[in-house]
């Protein structure tokens, strides 16, 4: 049995709330909508929109910044009152067989060449009570499947993107 000397116990605050991260954070939220705090949103050089690829054997999620001309883009928009940025994820989610719903998932990005990855079996924070995410983010799909995801997409030569903004 401990002792119970080696522990430093604080008191929680009734109805405290864990406040926003400047630390980078993609979350899943319980509609399947990627929700990008502004750390990660800058990690990915402030897209209007985005690619999404999966690698299946790694179970990670990258973003990629892109064009509205590219079939696969999402566009990315800017969540009400907040300094989140919000991309669907729906079809995504669905065709990969990540399950969302019941839990939200703040996910750990890293930034490797011009993609922001994220792993599924990695550093996770979950949270059944949303803390701080806005829970009634509406789920506006953005685009359809992804037809012809590549086992490695990073090999795929492709072009990068100004960084002009498009409205």
């Amino acid at each position: 049995m401990n002792d119970m000397t080696s522990y430093v116990f604080q008191e929680y605050k009734r109805g405290s709330r864990r406040g926003p991260t400047t630390e980078p954070r993609i979350s899943i939220t319980r509609t399947g909508v990627f929700s990008i705090n502004r750390a990660a949103f800058e990690m990915l050089d402030g897209p209007a929109f985005v690619t999404l690829l999966y690698d299946q054997r790694g179970r990670a999620i990258a973003f990629r910044k892109a064009t509205k001309s590219d079939p696969n883009a999402y566009p990315v928009r800017k969540q009400r009152n907040s300094a989140s940025y919000l991309v669907s994820g729906k079809a995504f989610l669905q065709y990969i067989g990540e399950e969302y719903g019941e839990n939200l998932k703040r996910l750990i990005p890293r930034k490797e060449r011009d993609l922001v990855v994220v792993d599924l079996g990695g550093d996770v924070e979950r949270s059944a009570e949303g803390n701080g995410v806005d829970p009634e983010v509406e789920d506006a799909e953005g685009g359809g499947l992804l037809d012809g995801l590549t086992e490695d997409p990073v090999e795929k030569p492709h072009e990068i993107p100004g960084r002009g903004k498009s409205s």
